[in-house]
């Protein structure tokens, strides 16, 4: 999983964007966006 995540943080490749607009009904974040606001949320 390290390995994958890094390869998305590297490459960028993380899924299709207009894919995900349509199931989330938003524009995605990025893994490195999630975890920030993971981060934020367990510092609150």
């Amino acid at each position: 999983m390290e390995n994958s995540n890094r390869t998305i943080l590297v490459t960028g490749a993380g899924g299709n964007a207009l894919v995900l607009r349509a199931i989330l009904g938003q524009e995605p974040r990025t893994l490195r966006q999630y975890i920030e606001e993971l981060a934020r949320k367990a510092s609150a």
